[in-house]
């Protein structure tokens, strides 16, 4: 067998859930996103930076699915950001400034039913146009949630550790919002729905729904400008999540983050994955 079919074997068994990657995706310690942990090289493989052509400004985050694609939100893909000759992704690095491979993006697939207003099916698709360079060290896709680990979350069995994270913007006040110049991340747990909708109950006419995931957080730590479209990864390795959206005042009350749940959007994101050129296939 080629080390070429092996790759693709190996991404295909990835996407599908049957199996999760080996590495883990957070150290010990725990901190907020907010001047939070700084991850270490090789930590968060499947990471991506989207950033603007024009400046070469970070505005999202994401997450390699393959050698081609990277998942996002749908709020990452409007307006200017609709246009993939606006927009590049950079994977392969923990440092904002250096490092990394730059990829320009051939296409993007927003939710056909994404309401911005609502946040609503906020989950969007790029391709890159060439394929990324695969290494188990700093470049690695994430795996699709399994069936198992969604009826854990959604039925409130325990409490799924999960981490987040992302380039997002470590002040919280003034009008300084540059991104982080290190990735930082943050463990936390999922909370159930029900839980979430107490908290929260309709915030700036956003209402929760069966398709948004929330998660724990203290005072003092919330997602922030630059980390919507960010990971959401179980401890073994499963993408559950991408950032959505919080509360305006979560930082000092400590309201839940709002995430898009990956796994209904399953067979939606395999059939994108299903384009003829796709080194998949």
């Amino acid at each position: 067998m080629s080390r070429q079919t092996f790759i693709k074997i190996v991404l295909l068994i990835q996407i599908i859930g049957l199996t999760v990657a080996s590495y883990v995706p957070y150290s010990d310690k725990q901190d907020r996103i907010i001047n939070g942990n700084k991850a270490q090289v090789g930590d968060f493989p499947h990471q991506v930076s989207l950033r603007r052509v024009e400046d070469s400004k970070h505005f999202c985050g994401g997450a390699i699915l393959s050698e081609y694609w990277i998942i996002t939100s749908a709020q990452c893909t409007q307006d200017l950001h609709s246009l993939p000759d606006n927009i590049f992704v950079v994977v392969g690095t923990v440092n904002m400034t250096r490092g990394g491979l730059e990829y320009a993006v051939e296409k993007i697939v927003s939710h056909p039913h994404f309401n911005w207003e609502k946040r609503r099916n906020d989950i969007a698709m790029l391709k890159t146009n060439q394929p990324m360079k695969i290494s188990d060290g700093k470049v690695f896709p994430i795996a699709l949630p399994s069936f198992k680990t969604n009826y854990t979350i959604e039925n409130g069995i325990g409490l799924t550790e999960v981490t987040l994270s992302g380039w997002g913007s470590c002040n919280v006040e003034g009008s300084k919002i540059e991104p982080s110049e290190i990735l930082r991340f943050l463990k936390t747990s999922h909370l159930q729905r029900r839980m979430c909708r107490r908290h929260l109950g309709r915030v700036n006419g956003l209402l929760l729904n069966e398709n948004h995931l929330c998660a724990n957080v203290k005072e003092g730590q919330r997602i922030n400008v630059g980390d919507i479209g960010s990971p959401l990864v179980t401890n073994d390795g499963q993408l559950v999540g991408i950032a959505s959206w919080q509360h305006s005042t979560g930082y000092e009350i400590g309201y839940p983050d709002v995430y898009t749940r990956i796994f209904p959007y399953k067979s939606w994101i395999w059939n994108n994955l299903m384009d003829p050129n796709d080194i998949l296939i």
